[in-house]
C-alpha cells in the first residue's frame, strides 16, 4: 500500500562508470521501499526505464554510448511526480572502433598557459609548475589551418625548466587495436612557427598509459621551421609495441619557440607513403643537393624542381638512390624542390610539400671559423656558436655569394673556413 510519506528525495550517486555502463546507488529519502528507475541522455527528453517498483537500492544501466553524458532519476513508486533524485554522469572513453578520426579543435573549449582546460578523451602532460597549460586551443585564426576557422592548438615551448616543465605531451583517444592495428596506422597533422627564427622538433610516437610519460615509444620526428603550415604525415608502420594511444611530445628545446598545430587526422596508412623530412644538406653556386627519409618500403622517388611553388610539379627523373644533386642551376634564383615515392605501377605517393633553396645562398671563402646570418646586402654576425641572437651588423666582404634578397640562410663554416665579418 502506497502512503505519502515521503519528505525528501532520495539520495543517488554513480559509480563504477565505463564506456558503456554505470551503477547507480541510491538511498531512501524518507520512508518509502520501493522505487522506479529511470535515465536519458542530458540532451535528450526521452526516458528509458531502468526498473519499476524494486525494493533494491542499486541499479546497473548498460548498452550507454561512450563519451556521453547522462541523468539518472530514482523516484518514489507511488508518486513519481515529486521529491525525484537525480544524477548526472558522462560515460568513459571507449575505445575508437571507427575511423578516420579528425579534429579541428573548432568546437572545443580554449584555454590558457595556466589552465586544465583540454579536449574530452585526449590527454595533455605537461610537468611545469607555473605554466602546465601548454598546449592550449586558442582562439585565433592565426592559429588555425583552414581558412575561415578561428581555432587551433597554441604550443610554446622554452629553454626553461620548472615553471615550464620539461616536457610536453598531446595523446590522441585510445585505438580500438582489435579493429586497427596500431602499425596500420598514420598521423597527419598541419604546423607552422610564429617566426622563421623558430625551430619547433617534434616527435611522434605511441603509448600504453595515456598518463606516464614513460611509456611513450618515438616512431617519427617532425621539423617545423616555416611560418607556412606545413603537413606532416606520420605513419607508425614501424610500430611494434602493444600500445593504443598515438601521441606527439615536444621535449625542452635548446632554444625557445612557438608554434601552431592543427587538424589532427588519424586513418589507415595509404598504400604509398610520401617521403619525408626533405631537406638539402648542402650547395654550390650552380647546384642544390637534397635527401629526405623514406617512410614506407619505396626503393625508387620522381624528383622534380620548379622555379614557383606548385601542386602539380613536373617530374625531373626517377632516381634509385638518394642524395640526390640538382645541376645547371642559377646562383641567386629561388627554386622549390619536390620528391614523391614510387611503390608500384602506377601507384606513386603524393609530392612531399616543397623545399626551398639557392643556389650559392651558403658560400662562404674567408680562412676562418665563426656563425653568420646573411640577408640581402648585409650580414648578421653573432660573434658565437650557432643558434645564438645576431648582435651585430656589418656590410659583406667581397668573397660572399650573396643569397636571395627575400631567402634567410644560415651557415656554420667548417673549422677551416670563417666569415670575414666582424662583430
Amino acid at each position: 500500500m502506497c502512503t505519502h510519506i515521503l519528505l525528501r528525495a532520495p539520495n543517488v550517486i554513480a559509480r563504477n562508470i565505463t564506456d558503456n555502463s554505470a551503477e547507480i546507488v541510491w538511498a531512501p529519502g524518507f520512508g518509502e521501499s520501493t522505487w522506479d528507475v529511470a535515465y536519458a541522455p542530458v540532451s535528450s527528453s526521452t526516458w528509458t526505464t531502468v526498473a519499476t517498483a524494486t525494493s533494491a537500492t542499486t541499479a546497473t544501466i548498460t548498452g550507454l554510448a561512450s563519451n556521453t553524458p547522462y541523468i539518472v532519476r530514482v523516484t518514489h513508486s507511488c508518486d513519481t511526480s515529486v521529491y525525484a533524485g537525480e544524477v548526472t554522469f558522462r560515460t568513459a572513453c571507449g575505445d575508437l572502433a571507427v575511423l578516420p578520426l579528425h579534429e579541428d579543435f573548432e568546437t572545443t573549449p580554449t584555454g590558457s598557459s595556466t589552465s586544465m582546460n583540454f579536449l574530452t578523451c585526449w590527454t595533455r602532460l605537461n610537468n611545469g609548475t607555473s605554466y602546465f597549460g601548454y598546449p592550449y586551443v586558442s582562439s585565433s585564426s592565426t592559429y588555425s589551418h583552414t581558412p575561415g576557422t578561428s581555432r587551433g592548438l597554441y604550443w610554446y615551448n622554452t629553454t626553461t625548466s620548472g615553471t615550464y616543465g620539461d616536457y610536453q605531451y598531446v595523446v590522441l583517444p585510445s585505438i580500438d587495436t582489435s579493429v586497427y592495428p596500431i602499425n596500420t596506422l598514420q598521423l597527419d597533422f598541419w604546423a607552422c612557427v610564429s617566426s622563421s627564427s623558430y625551430v619547433a622538433v617534434f616527435q611522434v610516437g605511441v603509448m600504453s598509459d595515456p598518463n606516464s610519460p614513460s611509456t611513450f615509444e618515438p616512431v617519427d620526428t617532425v621539423t617545423i621551421n616555416t611560418t607556412s603550415w606545413f603537413n606532416a604525415e606520420c605513419p607508425l608502420s614501424r610500430y611494434t609495441g602493444g600500445g593504443k594511444y598515438i601521441a606527439i611530445r615536444a621535449l625542452r628545446p635548446t632554444s625557445s619557440w612557438y608554434a601552431y598545430v592543427d587538424e589532427f587526422t588519424v586513418d589507415l596508412i595509404p598504400s604509398c607513403v610520401r617521403p619525408g623530412n626533405l631537406h638539402s644538406p648542402g650547395n654550390t653556386s650552380n647546384s642544390i643537393t637534397i635527401n629526405w627519409t623514406e617512410r614506407g618500403e619505396a626503393t625508387e622517388w620522381q624528383v622534380a624542381v620548379e622555379t614557383s611553388p606548385t601542386n602539380t610539379p613536373t617530374p625531373d627523373s626517377i632516381v634509385v638512390t638518394h642524395p640526390h644533386t640538382f645541376n645547371g642551376l642559377i646562383g641567386g634564383q629561388e627554386y622549390y624542390f619536390y620528391v614523391r615515392s614510387i611503390c608500384g605501377p602506377g601507384d606513386t605517393s603524393r609530392w612531399s610539400e616543397p623545399l626551398t633553396a639557392v643556389p650559392g645562398a651558403w658560400i662562404m671563402r674567408a680562412n676562418q671559423t665563426d656563425t653568420a646570418y646573411m640577408c640581402g646586402g648585409v650580414i648578421y654576425d653573432d660573434g658565437g656558436p650557432p643558434a645564438n641572437t645576431p648582435t651585430a651588423r656589418v656590410a659583406p666582404p667581397s668573397s660572399f655569394i650573396l643569397p636571395h634578397p627575400t631567402t634567410w640562410c644560415r651557415y656554420r663554416a667548417p673549422s677551416s673556413v670563417r666569415a670575414a665579418a666582424t662583430t
